[in-house]
Order: structure tokens, then C-alpha cells, then sequence
């Protein structure tokens, strides 16, 4: 009798660990930015039309209520042909709002990255793209970069992440904005992580392959829209410290599924021996943000796509 209410006992003790994996953890939300920019739509977008016809850029005087310290902004319209210009003040007018942009630099595996945090205080949908500059201390420019996500409606939040594989001093910016009526499917993509667990993974040694004990991301992803899509993603892993340690890119196909269930496992370290050590700054509590890239409604060839 003794003997099964240890068994019972080990049942029940392991049927709680994995109900507590499978809870969701909050999201990370980054603390103590290093700038923050609020660019008035409606501002930019007048000015676009009457002094920037040729051009794509205006001077950080002109495009927040606040201070621009390293970054400067843009905004570009597709052209229409319309033949009453008058405004109808009875409509309103979705360009009014502003776009809310956070900075941070972190340092990861060695190199320095910039997270933008972007949201969309807006009644629109926009396209936008950030022309990124990366310079040394002296202010030579080392690299520059060019990310563009198509699917901010209106309210919307999404992060761009520039990781150039470099160190750099300083990060810069340019922001061109496009107005879009093309479906925004991203909005209706969710997803949760579920925290690290150990597992076993894969690695080829002298020829052969050889399981070796891992450390894995558990993630799950839901999505409330109608349409079938295929989300480009990047999991960013951050400790305790607010250390990032560890980037994976994921490209799910997600169908209805408001309330999913499972997991899917995610290698992020796999042990060098038989025996796993779990690397200090991958103790205590781990949280996540991801950065959605693309989301598309053409899917893989072997989804019918």
C-alpha cells in the first residue's frame, strides 16, 4: 500500500509540473528605453504632399511633438486620381494619430542589435519602413539596413528587430509610411510561451548522429482570423537580467484556432556531454517578445498553396 501512494503520489507531482508548463507566461515587455519618438501622421503627411513631392525625407524638427535624437522621419503616399480634391470634414480623417516609436539597444552573442517598438495610434493601415544606419564613435557609417512590415492597422503594435552582426556605437533612423487597404492579417495572430524545459536534440559527431540532453523554448501559437496564413516570425528570449539569450525564427501555418493546444519545442542549447548543465543565464524566470516579420495568405506548396 505504502508502494502505490508513492507511485500516486509521483503521478500527481508530475501531473502538476506539466500542467504548470503548460500555463503561458507574460509577455516581456522592454523597461527603460533608450529614446522614444511620437511622429504626428497628419503633420507628415501635409507636409509630404506640399514641400516633399521629390523627396522622402523631413528634418526631425518637423516630424514629433517630441525630440528625434538619433532618428529622423518620412512619410510617402500611393497617388490617386481623384478628381474632387475637397475635403469631406464630415469623414474622419484616419491619418489622425501619430506613430510611437521605442529604442533599445541590447548586446547579444557577442554583437549589438536595436529593438524598435512601433505602434500604430492611428484609425489607418500602413505600411512602414525603417532605413536603419549603423555608425562607429567617430560617426562613420559601418552598415545600413532596410526593414519594411505592411501590416499596421489601425492600433496595431509589432517590434522590428536590426541585428547586424557587428558592434556599433549608434543606431539611426529613417521612417517611410504608406497607406494600405491590403488585408492585416498579423493582428489576428497570437501566441504564448510556455517556458524552458529540458529535452533532447540532435547533433552530428564524427559522422554519426548522436542525441545529446537540451534545453528547449516551448511556444504555441493561435490565430482568430478566417483566412489561412503563413507567420514569419522571430522568438526573442529574455532572463532576468534583461540579457537576451536567445533568438529562433519560426514560420508557423495557422488556421482558426482561437484556444490552441499543445506545444511545439524549440532547441535554444544542447548539451556538449551527456549530461546537461543548465547555463547561469538561462536560471530563473524566462520570458519572451516575438517579432512578426511577414504574414501571408500564399502558403507552402504542400498546404495547397
Amino acid at each position: 500500500m505504502k508502494k502505490l501512494y508513492l507511485i500516486l503520489s509521483l503521478v500527481l507531482t508530475l501531473c502538476l509540473l506539466c500542467s504548470c508548463a503548460e500555463e503561458a507566461l507574460p509577455e516581456y515587455i522592454i523597461s527603460n528605453y533608450d529614446e522614444e519618438s511620437r511622429l504626428d501622421l497628419n503633420d507628415l503627411i501635409n507636409n509630404n504632399d506640399s514641400e516633399m513631392n521629390s523627396s522622402t525625407e523631413t528634418s526631425k524638427d518637423n516630424s514629433s511633438d517630441s525630440e528625434l535624437s538619433d532618428s529622423e522621419s518620412s512619410v510617402s503616399e500611393p497617388s490617386y486620381d481623384e478628381s474632387d480634391n475637397s475635403k469631406d470634414d464630415s469623414k474622419p480623417d484616419e491619418n489622425n494619430g501619430s506613430l510611437l516609436i521605442k529604442q533599445k539597444k541590447y548586446t547579444y552573442d557577442g554583437n549589438d542589435l536595436i529593438i524598435l517598438d512601433v505602434t500604430n495610434e492611428s484609425n489607418g493601415n500602413y505600411s512602414i519602413t525603417i532605413n536603419g544606419t549603423y555608425l562607429d564613435e567617430s560617426g562613420n557609417v559601418l552598415k545600413t539596413e532596410k526593414k519594411t512590415f505592411d501590416q499596421f492597422s489601425a492600433g496595431y503594435k509589432n517590434y522590428f528587430l536590426f541585428k547586424p552582426e557587428i558592434k556599433f556605437s549608434q543606431f539611426t533612423y529613417t521612417v517611410e509610411v504608406n497607406k494600405t487597404n491590403a488585408p492585416c492579417y498579423a493582428k489576428d495572430v497570437k501566441y504564448n510561451f510556455l517556458g524552458l524545459e529540458e529535452n533532447a536534440d540532435a547533433i552530428v559527431e564524427n559522422d554519426k548522429l548522436v542525441w545529446r540532453p537540451a534545453i528547449v523554448a516551448a511556444m504555441r501559437y493561435g490565430y482568430v482570423g478566417t483566412v489561412p496564413v503563413q507567420a514569419f516570425m522571430k522568438c526573442v528570449l529574455v532572463n532576468e537580467s534583461d540579457e537576451i539569450i536567445a533568438i529562433f525564427e519560426k514560420a508557423p501555418v495557422l488556421e482558426y484556432d482561437p484556444n490552441p493546444e499543445g506545444k511545439e519545442h524549440n532547441p535554444i542549447y544542447i548539451s556538449p556531454s551527456d549530461k546537461l548543465d543548465w547555463p547561469d543565464n538561462m536560471e530563473g524566470t524566462i520570458r519572451a517578445f516575438v517579432v512578426i516579420e511577414k504574414v501571408t495568405d500564399k502558403l507552402p506548396d504542400r498546404y495547397g498553396g
